[in-house]
């Protein structure tokens, strides 16, 4: 590493270190890196005293590092147990955040930048398990090596490209997140967000001449349809203009682009406005695999679907006694916790989407001698409903659900079931390890989702029993890991 400007992408991160300094050394610091100026150096100054729109710049990084930390932090109390963060950089994440000490956390970088590092950090101690690979991400060969070693061990996976993907050209880009979607444990990615305005100004301004050795190559037409062809879609997005808000950081800008920007407001639509202010962000990604498709459960029916166990769910046999009058099954597949209920008294309709479920499930009512109404019924559409009900239950309905579609489902169930009445409900917990089956949901999602115009009575630990054959092969030898919700209406 010479001590001129930047000659390599590798070179930015001294840049960055340079920004996390000064915001350490601020009285109201946002986050703290003490290690960030021993990184850093006289070369990280140099740098950003070169490169134009340093206010806006520092306020960039500022604002990032906060919001990729608050996406560990996430993570972590989801169950992840492994962080892989790609092109790391100088960054100190595994030495100044309070992580778990059995997080395993896999820095990987140029081997130039690894002992760079290493040399400089040999004395201090991290929190968490860490470990470093050297690694240049355009060596195919050896990055699925390297990602297919770290994903063997690892339950549950998050990977980190802080200011990576920027760098990529659309191919290397589709090639890198095409391998990261075929990992098993990979279950979130944190990505850069720039809108096409942001690059057409980067360039205007001079800063693609004064990175010529490392400009921005990603520039796809459509950010989030890309990701979505090569396997991933968005869970999360933060914007850095509404952070920056949140958290009483707003932009920095010089006075007359300040007053520039007040002008041109003036002349400009609300919806204008808005669209500007999503200028950037950083996106949590998941796997498109965690939200499954029609083909999906098509092709699930047309052999042995991993839930059709032949008798109902243990747990809405155990909650049994709580059930008093109508039920509706969302979601009842062949119908079997349906026709346990109807066993038992009630009076039960049972929806699905698809038919070929339900014809089974109407054969199975016939052979046993029990009434109950079977229905192709659309999930998202239950507003359209006049029917009302004493209970819902929903066994693995609510967790195939994109965080969109959820929203639609809960205003639905609200419309079906009755005031005071009880929803049941059945899912993936964040405990299961892996990625294979639905998306997993924590405790705090469902308390989140069920915030508003309901009362929760019981989250409670359970497991989503499958076919035999299938826990040894996809789940651990186990039942998945479940959480068994009761919720009742109250608005």
């Amino acid at each position: 590493m010479t001590d001129t400007l930047i000659e390599h992408v590798s070179d930015t991160a001294f840049w960055v270190a340079h920004y996390r300094a000064l915001e350490t050394e601020r009285s109201d610091a946002l986050f703290h890196d003490p290690l960030a100026r021993i990184l850093a150096g006289d070369r990280g100054k140099k740098i950003a005293h070169t490169m134009p729109m340093p206010l806006m710049t520092g306020w960039t990084v500022v604002i990032r590092t906060c919001i990729i930390d608050d996406y560990i932090r996430l993570a972590v109390a989801q169950g992840v147990d492994t962080v892989l963060n790609l092109g790391a950089g100088l960054d100190t994440r595994p030495y100044r955040m309070d992580l778990p000490e059995s997080l395993v956390w896999v820095e990987a970088d140029y081997p130039h930048v690894i002992e760079f590092k290493e040399n400089r950090l040999s004395s201090e101690k991290p929190r968490c398990r860490l470990e470093r690979v050297k690694l240049d991400l355009a060596n195919l060969s050896e990055r699925r090596q390297i990602l297919a070693r770290i994903d063997a061990r690892a339950k549950k996976m998050l990977t980190l490209t802080e200011g990576v993907v920027p760098y990529l050209s659309i191919e290397e880009a589709g090639s890198l997140a095409d391998d990261l979607s075929r990992l098993d444990r990979a279950c979130y990615w944190i990505v850069d967000y720039f809108s096409p305005e942001v690059i057409k100004y980067r360039r205007r301004r001079g800063m693609q001449r004064r990175m010529q050795n490392a400009p921005f190559k990603f520039t796809p037409e459509d950010w989030y349809g890309f990701f979505g062809e090569h396997g991933w879609r968005s869970k999360e997005i933060r914007y850095l203009a509404d952070e920056g808000d949140r958290l009483e950081r707003p932009i920095r800008l010089p006075l007359l682009p300040k007053i520039i920007l007040k002008m041109r407001a003036l002349f400009t639509s609300k919806e204008r406005r808005v669209a500007f202010r999503k200028f950037a962000g950083y996106v949590l990604l998941e796997p498109l695999t965690m939200v499954p498709s029609r083909g999906t459960f098509e092709s699930a029916y047309a052999g042995n679907a991993p839930w059709d166990i032949g008798k109902p769910q243990q747990a809405f046999q155990a909650a049994a006694d709580r059930v008093i009058g109508s039920v509706l099954d969302a979601g009842c597949g062949t119908g079997e916790n349906a026709l346990f209920f109807a066993a038992r008294g009630h009076v039960v309709t049972a929806f699905d989407f698809l038919e070929e479920p339900l014809i089974a499930a109407r054969r199975k009512a016939a052979e046993r001698g029990l009434a109950a109404t079977f229905l192709v019924k659309d999930a998202l559409k239950l507003q359209q409903w006049t029917e009302r009900f004493d209970n819902i239950c929903d066994s693995g309905l609510f967790h195939v659900f994109s965080d969109e579609d959820r929203v639609q489902y809960l205003q639905g169930l609200k419309t079906v079931l009755k005031f005071e009445g009880h929803l049941f409900l059945l899912c993936f917990s964040d405990q299961t390890p892996g990625t294979q089956g639905p998306r997993r949901v924590s405790k705090d999602e469902l308390r989140d989702a069920f915030g508003e115009g309901w009362e929760i009575e019981s989250i409670e630990a359970a497991r989503f029993e499958v076919r035999p054959e299938l826990r040894q092969t996809r789940f651990s030898g186990d039942d998945p890991k479940a959480l068994f919700m009761i919720a009742r209406r109250v608005a």
